[in-house]
């Protein structure tokens, strides 16, 4: 399986390679899974690279998919708290249970990026049943860019040096680019014009908002 091959769409090198490696699997004989944004996969010509494939979409949880997702979730970040292996049954019914009823947690459950989004700002403790996706992502650039909360940590999210300037620039660069990612020379040359200070790219990176 190759994870975010759309990033390499925009690196002609990169992108090279990761076809030859597809080519390469398949010569002897494997299966290959891409996962990709649809407008990055769509200047990839698949057929050339396999007479056989299959294109799947990724679209908001069914059931079942939401039942094995927040049992999932809730015992990897759930795993290193305080919570004994009952306790966390009863965070995964609880869940479910919310889900079922409608409440406004339901948007975000059911939404593989946001789901994860949500455990990671509220691992350890428990995931309020009011929050939407508007509120997710205020409440996630608070304690992520603003702060420096970790995921499955209790550490108080107004801990650490606000990064919102920086991202806002980087932000700012992807829009001008046109792509989903930046390569090294790009953010050499923002980290040159004195914009963004070199430590808060290091700081993104150990925050795990910069890969």
């Amino acid at each position: 399986c190759i994870d975010t091959f759309d990033v390499l769409v925009h690196h002609s090198e990169l992108f090279s390679a990761g076809v030859h490696l597809v080519k390469c699997l398949i010569a002897v004989g494997a299966n290959v899974i891409l996962s990709s944004r649809p407008e990055e996969l769509a200047s990839v010509k698949i057929d050339t690279l396999a007479r056989k494939f299959v294109s799947l979409y990724l679209q908001p949880y069914d059931d079942e998919e939401f039942a094995h997702g927040v049992e999932s979730h809730c015992k990897a970040f759930y795993r290193h708290s305080n919570l004994s292996p009952d306790e966390v049954e009863k965070q995964i019914n609880r869940l479910k249970n919310l889900v079922g009823l409608g409440r406004p947690v339901k948007e975000v459950c059911l939404n593989p990026l946001t789901l994860r989004m949500l455990f990671e700002l509220y691992a350890p403790n428990e995931i309020s049943e009011d929050v939407n996706s508007f509120g997710l992502y205020t409440e996630y650039w608070i304690a992520k860019v603003r702060g420096d909360k970790r995921a499955g940590s209790n550490r108080v999210a107004n801990q650490g040096r606000d990064l919102s300037p920086t991202v806002e620039s980087l932000a700012a660069l992807i829009l001008s680019v046109g792509t989903p990612s930046l390569n090294k020379s790009q953010i050499a040359q923002l980290l040159a014009s004195g914009e963004v200070p070199e430590a808060d790219i290091s700081e993104l990176l150990s925050r795990n908002l910069l890969v």
